[in-house]
Order: structure tokens, then C-alpha cells, then sequence
């Protein structure tokens, strides 16, 4: 049977970029919405964007006061989910600052990115083989290290507690949770971000269509905002957070059996761009007069990922 947490973090705040310029939709726990989303959740189908983007927007560049307003380091040289992600960033860290005591020390951030690197290394290696490796900016070399976003993240919000970089699309974000919980769990962080940060990729699109795989692809950044107190009386606990084989049916704790469930489907096991759906998913499933919801994740082939949240204000 799933377990229940043991005094669980609070969801306090979600949001995402939309659109092409990026803008920052913000939704807190002082009056959850739905307004401003970006992806549709069909019963039963893949989620799907409301307004997808064109390969050629796809690949364009980020403006100039984009670059700058992210406060990333040589923002040119950074793969371009680096920059939505500490834009994204920057904008859920006003959720919960001026709490009193806020200290930045005890503020964690975790990155979710099947993308992050992949450009910047791909550029880099390919300039290196096709006109020689003395001609290759020696710049892009700390923007393909994995870790890259979340550095970048957590140095400009100045969140020091951990960073830490998540694999796995949407089973990422879930694992991030859990990370998360136990920092909170062992006194080692007070706030916790969880970001996705997705970029059209060249190399990542095209092994995507040779593998038949029909999905969208997700352009931007999207997390939310986990605290270990409670900050208004909208925000949710997280109850449980599990993994159930495929094939298998969840036993879930007492009195969950007939809890409304949001279930997000994806019908391939591939990962890529799976992550930044799961914030939107929680925010529709928490516009709700029911006082629990389950929150899972369903991927092809592979175990499901459940989400347990309950009202706050009810535990």
C-alpha cells in the first residue's frame, strides 16, 4: 500500500512561460486559477498545446531583454532553457520572500530537462569536427554540463540549499518531490523549486519523428513552488508521492479509493518534453471542490506516477 508523508510540503505556487515571448503566468495559493494555460487535458488523449508553436519559432533565438532579464551569466552562450528557467525562476521566488526569517541559504531548486544541454553541445561538437577545435567557443563548454541550469537557476535567485538536476521528464518532476520532502524532512531547506525547462531542439525533434513519436514539443519552462509551512490557506499538502508498476492497480491509503484522479496520458515511453506538463496538471487538478485529488501520470510501458494532495486547510 501507498504511504502517507509524514508532514508533507505545501504547494504553495505554480506558473509557466507562454507564448513565444515568454511571459511568466503565475498561480498561488491565495486564489488558484486556471486562466492563462498553455496545454489542454483531453480524457484520454495526450495533453496538447492550445497554440503550438512553428519549427522556425521553435529554433528562433531568444530576444535581447530576455537574455538580459534572466540575470544568467553569459546568457548567450547558455542553452535557452537555461534562461526560461531562471526567468521562471525569478518570478516564483516573489511567490514566498517576504516570508519572515526568508533566508536564501535554505531555498533548493530542482531542474527537470531533457534539452538543456543538447543544443549547446551539439553546436559545440559539431563546429569542432566540421572546422577544427581551435575554432569552437571555449565559452559554450560550461553550458553543456548537465548541472548548467540548475547553477544558473540557483545563483541568480541566490537559492543555495541544493541544486539539483532531475532526468526523466514528468517521472523527474515527481522524483524532485521527493527530493524536496526529504530536504524538508531532515531541516535542510525551508522553500523548494521544481522546474521543467524544455527548448525545440534539432538533434531531439528528429530522432523524435524516426521513432514515431507524434507528440508536441513543449517550449519553455514550468515548476512550482514546495515550502515546508504552510503559507495561505489555499495552499495543498502533498500527501503521498509513489510509483506503481505497469500493468498494476494502485493501492492507495485509506480513504483515497474514491478520490477525484487527474490522469495525464502519454502514449509512448519517451520522456522528452514530458516534465513541463505536470505543473499545469496540477494546478487544473487543485480547481476543485473536492478536498483530495490524485495527480497521476500515465507513460506507455512504464509505471505510473501518482500524486497525493489534500487541502491544507483541511489536515
Amino acid at each position: 500500500m501507498i504511504r502517507l508523508l509524514e508532514n508533507g510540503p505545501f504547494l504553495h505556487a505554480a506558473g509557466w512561460t507562454a507564448g513565444q515571448d515568454y511571459a511568466v503566468r503565475l498561480n498561488t495559493g491565495d486564489g488558484w486559477g486556471v486562466g492563462e494555460s498553455t496545454i489542454a487535458f483531453d480524457e484520454g488523449k495526450q495533453p496538447r498545446l492550445l497554440a503550438p508553436l512553428s519549427v522556425e519559432q521553435l529554433l528562433a533565438p531568444l530576444a535581447p531583454p530576455l537574455l538580459r532579464g534572466s540575470g544568467v551569466d553569459r546568457a548567450r552562450s547558455a542553452a535557452k532553457s537555461t534562461v526560461l528557467s531562471a526567468l521562471l525562476a525569478k518570478s516564483l521566488v516573489q511567490t514566498f520572500n517576504g516570508q519572515p526569517g526568508f533566508d536564501g541559504k535554505r531555498v533548493g531548486v530542482g531542474i527537470v530537462s531533457s534539452s538543456a544541454i543538447v543544443p549547446i553541445f551539439w553546436k559545440f561538437e559539431s563546429v569542432g569536427v566540421s572546422d577544427s577545435w581551435q575554432n569552437t567557443d571555449t565559452m559554450l563548454l560550461p553550458a553543456s554540463i548537465p548541472s548548467a541550469v540548475g547553477t544558473a537557476t540557483s545563483k541568480v535567485t541566490d537559492s543555495h540549499a541544493t541544486a539539483i538536476t532531475f532526468a526523466d521528464g514528468a517521472v523527474g518532476m515527481f522524483s524532485a518531490i521527493e527530493h524536496a520532502y526529504l530536504c524538508f524532512f531532515h531541516g535542510r531547506a525551508d522553500y523548494f523549486m521544481v522546474i521543467a525547462a524544455e527548448e525545440g531542439c534539432v538533434p531531439m525533434m528528429d530522432a523524435m519523428g524516426k521513432m514515431g513519436v507524434t507528440r508536441e514539443v513543449i517550449d519553455g519552462a514550468a515548476g512550482f513552488v514546495l515550502s515546508r509551512e504552510r503559507l495561505s490557506e489555499g495552499d495543498w499538502q502533498v500527501a503521498f508521492v509513489d510509483t506503481v508498476a505497469a500493468g498494476q492497480v494502485a493501492d492507495l491509503p485509506s480513504g483515497w479509493a474514491a478520490v477525484p484522479r487527474f490522469v495525464v496520458r502519454f502514449d509512448d515511453h519517451y520522456a522528452a518534453y514530458t516534465g513541463a506538463v505536470v505543473p499545469q496538471a496540477i494546478v487544473q487538478a487543485v480547481n476543485t471542490d473536492a478536498d483530495q485529488v490524485v495527480v497521476e501520470v500515465v507513460m506507455a510501458g512504464r509505471a505510473s506516477s501518482l500524486l497525493g494532495l489534500r487541502r491544507s486547510s483541511k489536515t
